[in-house]
């Protein structure tokens, strides 16, 4: 849980771009981003203009992507 600011580090075998988007739970895209072919990457998100609430993280790669929960509390 935060209250909006969150920090990524997110480390790959191989290089690779990355694509990150930000959902709600009805799957609208609220926040993305795309980063250049690295085999490590420091992302951060400012969500603090969200409401708290439950959202998703998805970040893609060529091959593989991975969705984690974020809970926004209130700020």
């Amino acid at each position: 849980p935060g209250t909006g600011f969150f920090n990524l580090e997110i480390a790959l075998a191989d290089p690779a771009e990355i694509e990150l988007e930000v959902c709600n739970i009805m799957g609208s895209r609220l926040w993305s981003r795309s980063a250049d072919p690295l085999s490590f990457h420091k992302v951060s998100i400012d969500l603090s203009e969200l409401p708290a609430g439950c959202y998703f993280l998805n970040v893609s790669s060529k091959n593989r992507t991975a969705s984690r929960k974020l809970i926004l509390l209130d700020h």
